[in-house]
C-alpha cells in the first residue's frame, strides 16, 4: 500500500495525498491498465522490484499518458520492508 504521494503526484493527477494512501492511487491509473499494475505490484513483494508501464491520467487535461514505472523497497537493517 502506498504510505505518501509527492507534490508532482498531486498536480498531475488532482489526487491528494490522503485520496491517494492505501490502493486509492489505482484511480489515477487508465482503467484497462489497473490489474496489470496492481498485479505488479503484489509481485513486488516477493521480489522486492517493481517495474511496469501504465498510463497514468492528467486531472488538468483529462488526458492518459504512458509512465515507466519503478520502485525500490526501503528496507531496515533487518532487511524487512518499511
Amino acid at each position: 500500500h502506498w504510505t505518501w504521494a509527492s507534490p508532482q503526484w498531486e498536480e498531475q493527477t488532482g489526487l491528494t495525498v490522503a485520496e491517494s494512501l492505501g490502493r486509492g492511487w489505482l484511480e489515477a491509473v487508465f482503467a484497462e491498465d489497473r490489474a496489470n499494475v496492481l498485479q505488479c505490484w503484489e509481485e513486488s513483494a516477493r521480489t522486492g522490484q517493481l517495474e511496469t508501464e501504465a498510463r497514468i491520467c492528467m486531472a488538468l487535461t483529462a488526458e492518459c499518458r504512458w509512465f515507466k514505472i519503478r520502485a525500490t523497497p526501503v528496507r531496515n537493517e533487518a532487511g524487512r520492508v518499511t
